[in-house]
């Protein structure tokens, strides 16, 4: 239980360290306000941050810093984007606010733990920024 408040103690820092205020949706968004699936997949890092996230075909993703790697699914509905952990069992859902093909802006609704689903929490509400990268970017992490 320790890590697991650990792991969501350590993303609400990043995302606040990292706050800055929305941009508008970027030209290449999706028309018709929903988010372009194949912008999303690939590695992005956090802007300013080692920490990095990488978005598979396969509807997995690793989340990884030089403490911690992470596993879990992503799923994409218009402009939510929910990521379930497989360690911590968390889900976290979470709003693009603009994505393109290099840059990707966004913001934690809420998260919740599958031990007990009804227990929901607000997210911080602050963005966090992250730029596309390189997918060998990562590899260092996952040895």
């Amino acid at each position: 239980m320790k890590k697991i408040f650990s792991t969501i103690m350590m993303l609400a820092m990043i995302i606040a360290a990292l706050s800055l205020t929305a941009c508008s949706s970027s030209d290449d968004d999706e028309e018709g306000g929903g988010v372009n699936t194949s912008f999303l997949v690939g590695t992005w890092k956090v802007l300013d941050e080692e920490k990095y996230i990488q978005f598979k075909n396969n509807g997995t993703f690793i989340d990884a810093n030089d403490t911690d790697v992470h596993h879990g699914t992503w799923t994409l509905t218009d402009k939510t984007l929910l990521l379930k952990y497989n360690e911590e069992k968390l889900v976290m859902t979470i709003s693009i606010i603009s994505i393109s093909n290099t840059n990707l802006t966004m913001k934690s609704l809420s998260y919740y733990f599958l031990s007990n689903p009804s227990d929901v929490y607000e997210g911080d509400g602050n963005t966090l920024k992250l730029e596309k990268v390189a997918d060998s970017a990562i590899e260092k992490y996952l040895k």
